[in-house]
Parts: C-alpha cells; structure tokens; sequence
C-alpha cells in the first residue's frame, strides 16, 4: 500500500512520502512537497501524486532521525507541528483510497485517529481525493 502525509499548517501544506516497512508500520521520508495554502487543486493534487509514486515497500528504513526529519520539514518540534496544523494521512491500495484524518491529542501530546472523519473511496481520483482533504482541513 502507498501512503503520505499531508499537513495544513497557518502557511502551507506539507506533503511527506511515507514508506511501507516490511515490519508491519509507516516510516516519513523525502519526498517532501511544500505548496502555499493558495496553491491549486491541480497543484496539490499533482504533489500527492509524486509523493504517492515515489512510496514503496522497503526492507531497511534510512537511517534519517526523526530530528533529521524535521529539519527536512521545516519544522521545530513534533509537538509545534501537532499543535499547530491539521494532518490527514492518505492510504492508496490498487483501486481505492483512504484518507484518515489525525487530531492533536493533548492527552497523550501527539497525533490520534480521527475516526468519525475517515473517508474510504472506491476507484478514486485525485480531483476527489483534493475535494476531500480540503473539505476534511475546513472540519473544526
């Protein structure tokens, strides 16, 4: 399965390749995509598409630190990130399309499933993928 990240921050959108390990979870990696929150649909969409291509099954994750990461994203801390955007991640299998959002837990001081918000498509595209990611960010 191919997945991303995509973030709404107060500036921009953050799209980050996201890598399938062969343990059974996602690691973030480059490709990472930054596009202004007036970018067009054909713009977002085309930066997902990219990160979606490049994800992959892989064996060994990079040895990247998660600080590494960061600073690829441009970004200070995870909390600062959390706190401070909106985040869907986006799983693409064969025909069909999940895009699962995340809300900033202050519980456990990171990111949880937003479970009442998921949205699962059949033979997707990414105009409806784009028209859903904008809809999910706009959702208080």
């Amino acid at each position: 399965m191919k997945a991303c990240n995509i973030y709404r921050t107060k500036k921009e959108y953050k799209i980050v390749t996201m890598y399938h390990t062969d343990w059974g979870w996602y690691i973030s990696d480059d490709p990472i995509f930054f596009l202004p929150l007036n970018a067009t649909k054909e713009d977002i969409a085309s930066a997902i598409s990219k990160a979606i291509d490049a994800s992959s099954d892989i064996e060994q994750p990079s040895s990247n630190s998660s600080k590494e990461l960061l600073v690829k994203m441009k970004e200070r801390s995870w909390s600062s990130l959390y706190k401070n955007s909106k985040c869907c991640d986006l799983y693409i299998d064969k025909h069909n399309a999940t895009i699962k959002p995340q809300k900033y837990s202050s519980k456990y001081r990171a990111l949880e499933p937003d479970k009442d918000n998921v949205v699962s498509m059949e033979k997707y595209n990414y105009d409806i993928i784009v028209d859903e990611l904008l809809r999910l960010f706009e959702l208080e």
